[in-house]
């Protein structure tokens, strides 16, 4: 009899440490569900957040765009037959010549190659304004 009695004793000692158990599993397995669903709809913000960020940065360097930014603020013109020199020996006496530097370019021979040229930059405003009265002003 105090065996059986040590041997339920031992069964149901078994059990609650087995329902502790499978209550601490159970809980710890809804806590990492909470931390999975709430990790999924931060990776869906995530990924909304840099589709937004990639169509802005597809916007913001569109050639047309850039194109246009370019024509406003640079003031730049497209370079005449006579600016452009093909030999870079030449660059030195051009550069002697020429207040402004010059910039590295290349251009398109028409066969798909390319071959160096230099173009001069354009004169600042205030520069070319200077020799020249304003509009409204005489000269004396």
């Amino acid at each position: 009899m105090k065996k059986s009695m040590l041997l339920q004793a031992s069964v149901f000692l078994a059990m609650c440490v087995s329902g502790g158990v499978l209550m601490h599993v159970s809980q710890s397995v809804r806590r990492a569900e909470r931390d999975l669903t709430r990790l999924d709809l931060s990776i869906e913000r995530e990924k909304e957040a840099l589709r937004v960020l990639s169509a802005e940065w597809s916007m913001l360097n569109s050639p047309e765009r850039i194109e246009a930014l370019a024509k406003r603020y640079l003031d730049l013109d497209l370079p005449d037959a006579a600016q452009l020199v093909s030999d870079p020996k030449k660059l030195e006496a051009l550069q002697a010549e020429e207040e402004g530097i010059l910039i590295p370019a290349s251009l398109d021979s028409g066969n798909g190659a390319t071959a160096p040229v230099y173009l001069p930059r354009k004169p600042q405003k205030h520069e070319a304004s200077s020799n020249t009265p304003a509009q409204g002003e005489t000269r004396e």
